[in-house]
């Protein structure tokens, strides 16, 4: 059955979901066999192959230097990132994991969607935009409509809790690397962006881990600087703590306390943590979150807002949800699943309109205005990059043969 393929693509995570036609739910793209999500994370072969998530993971530690990690936040960085000893462009990059989720689907699918949706940041200016669209052409995906993603969070949001024409719903999205309040209003075309704020990584959901795992250590006595880095065995115990920290992080979600063994820095073998303390810890950067959504609000003017929603991984932490309410005069809404919200109002954006548009952002009076796409640092000398040809064969032949099957039809 013919369907629309909606993906976004984070700095730590890559979700997808697709709405066949003819139906109006939504269905999240298996894109790992343990969770829904794959990790935004690639590992460049000698011949140029791609793996993917685990797979790119499991070769991390043998052969740092050809894996990618949060390259989507390089698009527009003169200077690319280093996969394998030679500079690849991060749009390329990113591609490439589009690329790879839309071949998954096609597996799954028995085709190729009729149309692509992608997501990208609300800052995000003409400039990023067309690297990013020049590269999916390249690999061979001509048509992808790049969404702002507190659009596709709107559309999620409207999709289950009506919204007027002419009303506005804001949108705080606390992701795992970034967080960013936003307002969009609903037209004639669809949700369009009227205003955002944006407080980088000091809200996102990676700091949770961090003040997680600096608890834990200070409970064990632990302190940071008498811990090599460059010990490979202390890497990955502190790696394996991490990982402790943020299932704690998501079990603490929905219970009063959580565990989080350490069986190789204690004695003690674990440490207990109840959710109180762990708001304690995380509370500083959850009132910056409220200060961001704010801000974000009252710089959309007199936009008619109605709701706010709550969308991003990290928005499942109950204090969130508490300080938004208290801070907020309309009704507040927390997803069902928030990892994958953006991705399905990806997936639903095609259905409102074919080209969604988008307003220029009005920025805080308060606020410096920053060109989003001017450089952060002097003029460099430009750097040489190497041609990357990934092999996205199966992506073009999947659509060439769709397209031939439609001109037949």
């Amino acid at each position: 059955m013919p369907y629309v393929l909606g993906v976004d693509v984070g700095s730590g995570h890559t979700t997808a979901a697709l709405n066949r036609h003819d139906e109006d739910e939504v269905w999240v793209l298996p894109l790992d066999a343990v969770t829904p999500s794959v990790h935004s994370v690639l590992y460049l072969t000698d011949d140029d192959a791609v793996l993917v998530g685990r797979d790119a993971l499991a070769r991390a530690e043998a052969e740092p230097d050809r894996v990618a990690r949060g390259f989507v936040d390089r698009i527009g960085d003169p200077v690319p990132p280093l996969v394998g000893g030679r500079p690849c462009p991060a749009e390329v990059l990113t591609a490439a994991l589009v690329c790879w989720v839309v071949d998954r689907a096609a597996e799954i699918e028995g085709d190729g969607p009729e149309r692509v949706v992608l997501t990208h940041p609300a800052s995000w200016g003409p400039h990023r935009r067309a690297l990013l669209d020049g590269a999916l052409r390249q690999a061979g995906l001509p048509d992808v409509l790049l969404l702002p993603k507190p659009v596709a969070a709107a559309e999620t949001h409207a999709a289950g809790h009506p919204v007027a024409a002419g009303d506005a719903v804001a949108v705080c999205d606390l992701g795992e690397h970034t967080g960013c309040g936003a307002v969009t209003h609903l037209g004639p075309a669809g949700f369009e962006l009227v205003s955002r704020a944006e407080a980088g990584e000091h809200v996102a959901g990676a700091r949770f881990d961090d003040a997680l795992v600096a608890h834990v250590l200070a409970e064990l006595e632990r302190a940071p600087a008498d811990l090599d880095p460059e010990d490979e065995d202390v890497r990955a115990v502190l790696a394996e703590l991490r990982a402790a920290c943020r299932t704690a992080k998501e079990t603490l979600s929905s219970a009063t306390e959580a565990v989080v063994p350490t069986p190789l820095l204690g004695p003690p073998s674990s440490v207990l943590i109840p959710r109180s303390r762990f708001e304690e810890l995380i509370a500083p950067a959850v009132h910056r979150t409220v200060d961001m959504l704010l801000q974000a609000i009252r710089a959309a003017g007199g936009a008619r807002v109605t709701a706010v929603t709550l969308v991003g991984g990290s928005a499942r932490v109950p204090l969130v949800a508490e300080l938004v309410m208290a801070a907020s005069p309309v009704r507040v809404v927390v997803d069902a699943d928030p990892a994958t919200a953006v991705a399905r109002g990806a997936a639903l954006a095609a259905r409102r309109a074919p080209d969604p548009s988008v307003r220029p952002v009005r920025l805080p009076e308060q606020r410096e205005h920053v060109d989003p796409d001017a450089p952060t640092q002097p003029p460099r000398p430009p750097v040489e990059v190497a041609p990357l040809d990934v092999p996205l064969r199966g992506a073009r032949r999947w659509r060439s043969a769709g397209r031939a099957r439609r001109r037949a039809g």
